[in-house]
């Protein structure tokens, strides 16, 4: 499977640095090849962790169990991957159960997925385990935005609820720091870092906006002044998992966003506010 194939069947534009790779794409179930072709090149583990910011979980149970055992025990070849996504009877076209294929697929252990609704929204049912077909067990994390996350009582800061809250800690590998407070206690490349550009619209009745720097800077900048995570905000928190990335992709998903128009729009703010200008060559800024 060649990157030039993939440009053609999904508009995929990517951008090398520092040995990481960055992918701009249309539609987010084409991760699932994207994220193959990365680890045969070496640039992510098989299997990695997704850490993933969508309004939505994208982790509805897939329809084409036995396509995807067959794959798997192929060896997921390339010719195999690219119809799985054009297929409409295979994945869906919604986009919304591409996560599961992966753990299928045995291309990712865990998930972490960051904007879907609000910490108490799920607070009964935000951690899933998922078994796939060959019996390994795989963890769905479903979060709000990290803004709330790192304030009092949050999920990444809540010392207390330490055992309630291990799963989670253990998918993202976030614990106890030996200096002290809490963050990120592994540091290998292990990541698959993941943007859909729907996360940044504002909806109300038919009209849709992407964000304006005002709900970027708030949701994203305000840094914690909770001792366990002192200083730490959502920028710092995606900064570390970059660290930890060997793959960064980001799905335009314009029919979310209102349009190509304004997802163009929020790619070059997402581009600015949360990546701190590393898109600037591939958007030619």
């Amino acid at each position: 499977m060649s990157i030039e194939e993939l440009k053609q069947l999904d508009g995929l534009v990517t951008h090398e640095e520092g040995g990481r790779r960055f992918c701009v794409h249309r539609e987010h179930r084409w991760d699932v090849p994207i994220i193959r072709q990365a680890q045969l090149d070496r640039l992510v583990p098989s299997p990695c962790t997704l850490v993933m910011f969508d309004m939505h979980h994208d982790s509805r149970n897939v329809v084409c169990s036995e396509k995807l055992k067959q794959i798997r025990a192929d060896g997921c070849q390339d010719e195999a991957m690219i119809e799985l996504c054009q297929d409409r009877q295979a994945l869906s076209h919604n986009n919304d159960d591409w996560i599961k294929a992966l753990m299928e697929l045995g291309l990712i252990d865990n998930a972490v997925i960051f904007g879907v609704g609000s910490e108490e929204m799920y607070e009964r049912k935000r951690v899933e385990l998922y078994r796939d077909h060959t019996g390994g067990l795989h963890h769905i994390i479903i979060l709000c935005l990290p803004n709330a996350l790192l304030c009092h009582q949050g999920s990444l800061c809540d010392e207390v609820r330490e055992q309630q809250l291990k799963p989670i800690w253990t998918a993202l590998g976030w614990g106890h720091l030996q200096r002290g407070g809490l963050g990120f206690i592994v540091d290998e490349r292990r990541y698959v870092l993941d943007f859909d550009l729907d996360l940044f619209v504002i909806r109300y009745l038919d009209y849709e906006w992407p964000w304006c720097s005002e709900v970027f800077k708030g949701e994203f900048l305000k840094e914690s002044v909770n001792h366990w995570v002192l200083g730490w905000s959502g920028k710092k928190l995606i900064e570390e998992i970059l660290k930890r990335s060997g793959l960064v992709t980001i799905s335009r998903e314009p029919d979310w966003c209102g349009g190509d128009e304004k997802a163009e729009i929020i790619l070059r703010r997402l581009n600015k506010y949360l990546l701190g200008g590393r898109l600037d060559k591939l958007l030619g800024t």
